[in-house]
């Protein structure tokens, strides 16, 4: 994100709507900085802290497990 990073962009959508705070988040990075992946433990709504490049199979587990999303067909 060019003029705010992803952590004020979470903090301005907390700042307008809380019922985000009812979404479930996975936070995709490159970054393997500590300090990320604490700040998303921190807060509730972020389900996890996953590691680029997620594959197609991760990608595919986490809308099963979440969702609840059964019978998913995929190539």
């Amino acid at each position: 994100i060019p003029i705010i990073n992803s952590w004020q962009l979470l903090d301005r959508l907390e700042s307008f709507n809380h019922s985000i705070l009812s979404v479930p988040f996975f936070i995709t990075s490159s970054s393997e900085n500590i300090i990320d992946i604490e700040q998303s433990r921190k807060r509730q709504y972020i389900k996890g802290y996953l590691k680029k490049p997620l594959n197609k199979e991760q990608y595919f587990a986490l809308l099963e497990e979440y969702l609840k999303i059964e019978n998913v067909i995929y190539k």
